[in-house]
C-alpha cells in the first residue's frame, strides 16, 4: 500500500497577506485556512514548507498551528516521524522543536 504524503506550504499564507508568523491569532487563522488538522490526520507523512525569506516565526504561532494535530498523534516521537519541517533555517527548526516539546510538556533538546 502506498503511503500518502501531503505538503503544507506556508508560503501560501504570504500570498493571503500574512506578513508575520508570530502570534496565536495568526496561528489559529493559518490552521483553519490551510486545514492543517485534516491534512495531518489524513496523511502518513507531512512536509511543512517554510517560506525562503521568512525572517521570524515564534512558538505561539507554531503552537496554535499544530497543537490539535500534535495532541491527536499522542507522542512527540510519532509527531516527528510523521511531520517534517522543510526549508527551515536553524532558528526556525529550533523554534519548531521547542514548540513540540512544549505541547508534550517535555524538556527541550538541542537539534
Amino acid at each position: 500500500m502506498e503511503k500518502i504524503k501531503k505538503t503544507i506550504d506556508l508560503q501560501s499564507l504570504v500570498e493571503f497577506g500574512y506578513k508575520k508568523f508570530d502570534n496565536r491569532a495568526n496561528g489559529i487563522a493559518a490552521r483553519k485556512l490551510l486545514n492543517i488538522d485534516a491534512c495531518i490526520a489524513s496523511a502518513d507523512y507531512v512536509e511543512i514548507v517554510v517560506p525562503k525569506h521568512l525572517h521570524s516565526i515564534n512558538t505561539l504561532f507554531f503552537e496554535e498551528l499544530l497543537e490539535n494535530s500534535a495532541i491527536s498523534l499522542r507522542t512527540s516521537n510519532y509527531f516527528h516521524k510523521k511531520v517534517k519541517l522543510v526549508g527551515a533555517n536553524y532558528s526556525t527548526a529550533a523554534t519548531f522543536n521547542e514548540t513540540i516539546c512544549k505541547i508534550f510538556n517535555e524538556e527541550s533538546i538541542a537539534i
